[in-house]
């Protein structure tokens, strides 16, 4: 499996390489109140929202443990002109392609939290943005194919073609290291983390609009030729502790982590490891000989395709 930090590296290649070029370019919560029950995912009351909205339950949500309980996630259609807009996307590049789903986020989706606030779907933990996009896909391309993963039964005397769709139902949801749940603050949804040395540790995930400023002050630093700091990349969107970061709060933040006590950056270097919550993989039972088949999660045509129909002239052609 291609590692996180090895990611960061292409990514950072890619926009050196690509920079002039596209410079110009139109660019579990667990409900209930026991993180050690990874089975604790309860369906929410669907509540009436705008009436472009709908509602899409918060328990198939990978990082849905993170969000304040009572917090209700809105979706709608893409309207023509955001279909558009993602159109031209560049798959090519990372930061691009990034750039323009996070839009569609921001636009299409609401989160409702219980203190009353509603904000952009900007606010959404990373993590959960792969599962959001193909529920949206699916809201607005109605009558278009499946988004689905071909693959093969694994077993040498089936070897029965199959297709996994992109659902939650089948998700493989990772376990989480039982070491660090007994950390997590019910309150803030947050991993707490006291050290020996009198100093505490605060992690979640980073969201889709920290991941945009974080992704945005890369390619900053790749378009000024300028080192960057791949371990601080990595882990500032996890130690962030505040909602809504600036360019220059990234530029602050990777010298505060180049200073940083070692001993507190090898409890966060190995802490991060155990964070696995993403779905990495999909799965489906092959309906002839009954073996569980598994694929890497990824939009199979690339991200265009989540939103525009591919050969959509033969498509609609009367």
């Amino acid at each position: 499996m291609e590692k996180k930090e090895d990611k960061l590296k292409d990514f950072l290649k890619s926009n050196n390489s690509n920079a002039n070029s596209n410079t110009n370019s139109n660019n579990t919560n667990f409900q209930d109140n026991n993180p050690n029950n990874l089975q604790g995912r309860i369906k929410v009351d669907k509540i009436v929202a705008d009436s472009n909205f709908t509602n899409m339950s918060m328990e198939d949500l990978p990082f849905s443990m993170f969000y304040p309980i009572g917090t209700k996630l809105f979706v709608r259609p893409l309207k023509t002109k955001e279909i558009e807009s993602f159109s031209v996307v560049n798959e090519n590049n990372e930061f691009d392609v990034s750039l323009k789903l996070a839009e569609v986020l921001e636009h299409a989706v609401e989160l409702h939290f219980p203190d009353g606030s509603i904000k952009s779907g900007h606010y959404l933990f990373a993590g959960d943005k792969r599962t959001v996009l193909v529920y949206l896909s699916g809201l607005t391309i109605k009558n278009g194919p499946k988004l689905g993963i071909l693959s093969k039964c694994t077993k040498t005397s089936c070897n029965t073609d199959l297709f996994i769709d992109l659902y939650p139902k089948n998700y493989i949801y990772p376990k989480p290291n039982e070491k660090i749940l007994k950390y997590f603050d019910l309150s803030s949804r947050k991993f707490i983390f006291p050290l020996k040395n009198g100093d505490r540790v605060v992690m979640s995930p980073p969201t889709v609009l920290e991941e945009k400023v974080i992704q945005s002050y890369i390619f900053q630093q790749a378009l000024s030729k300028k080192d960057v700091n791949i371990a601080f990349l990595e882990y500032y969107g996890w130690l962030n502790d505040r909602e809504d970061i600036t360019i220059d709060d990234c530029k602050q933040a990777e010298f505060d982590f180049s200073v940083m006590n070692k001993e507190k950056f090898m409890f966060i270097y190995d802490t991060i490891k155990m964070m696995n919550f993403e779905v990495t993989e999909v799965f489906t039972v092959c309906p002839k000989c009954s073996t569980e088949v598994s694929e890497p999660y990824r939009f199979p045509n690339g991200a265009r395709n989540l939103f525009i129909i591919p050969n959509a002239f033969d498509e609609f052609i009367a």
